[in-house]
């Protein structure tokens, strides 16, 4: 059963822009000194000269997005992310952008994929509507453009999709179902074969590519280097995600177990999984 009694006070605290503004300028502080701003002089930049009506609202953001100290001030964490999502566009509505056509063809069709961005989610799509998308600043993709945009996209994706193999959720760091439940070959597509799950918490899903585990052993990126393949750059919809990609169940009574096997050139990888995506073992054949 999901929590849907969010605590609002965190959004009551932030609706007032004198708050917003000392946030500001507790981040304009961190990118010229690591020491707190005392205060009169946050005051003094916040630009208020009612020295009681600045201490309401800053009372009001002590704790939970900024500390107070015998020296002065400092934005926590909470007010950090706060800043820096309005900073990169998060909360800006904007005109969709897109579609921009891609070099790139759709792993499952082969048909060609394009990029469209809105609201705050960059896709990479077929005409058949098999999709790729993850959230990207909108500051990012206006400032670089749709097609160079798709690289953060890569980036990110590769990132959010390790935590999805270690069972964490990238979006709330809610733990993943497999994180509790084994991962069977039951049910994947062999054109397209990956593993899907949701969070429980937030809703967020997340689909990782059966061969994205195996990435976290250096022998598996050392087997793609010597194949002139940085996998590690590639999108998740590449085609070394998918062909010549082969999935067994090796699961015995007491044991879950799958086999992945990638064919490179004529060479062979085969990675052991657990049932919670971990690398058992590697064996290279080639």
């Amino acid at each position: 059963m999901v929590d849907t009694d969010l605590d609002e006070s965190g959004f009551e605290i932030l609706a007032h822009p004198t708050r917003l503004r000392i946030l500001a300028v507790l981040v304009d502080r961190r990118k010229t000194s690591t020491e707190p701003l005392d205060f009169a002089e946050l005051r003094r930049r916040v630009g208020m000269r009612d020295s009681g009506n600045f201490n309401y609202h800053l009372e009001k953001l002590r704790g939970r997005f900024v500390k107070g100290t015998d020296d002065g001030y400092r934005i926590t964490a909470a007010g950090l992310q706060v800043v820096a999502a309005a900073l990169a566009g998060e909360y800006d509505a904007g005109e969709p952008l897109g579609p921009t056509r891609l070099e790139d063809e759709c792993p499952v069709c082969a048909e060609p994929l394009t990029a469209r961005y809105a609201d705050g989610m960059l896709t990479v799509s077929c005409s058949n509507e098999h999709g790729f998308r993850n959230a990207v600043a909108r500051r990012t993709v206006e400032e670089r453009g749709l097609v160079d945009a798709v690289e953060v996209l890569t980036i990110t994706t590769h990132k959010d999709l390790k935590l999805a193999c270690d069972g964490l959720c990238p979006v709330c760091h809610g733990p993943l179902e497999w994180a509790d439940e084994r991962v069977t070959a039951e049910g994947l597509d062999p054109d397209f074969p990956h593993f899907s799950t949701r969070c429980d918490r937030c809703g967020a899903s997340a689909d990782v590519p059966v061969v994205f585990p195996l990435l976290s052993r250096p022998a598996v990126i050392a087997f793609y280097h010597e194949r002139e393949i940085d996998i590690r750059r590639r999108p998740v919809w590449a085609s070394e995600f998918y062909d010549g990609v082969d999935v067994a169940d090796r699961s015995d009574a007491t044991e879950s177990r799958l086999a992945v096997t990638v064919s490179v050139d004529g060479d062979a990888l085969t990675g052991i999984l657990d049932e919670h995506l971990s690398v058992v073992s590697i064996d290279i054949d080639g």
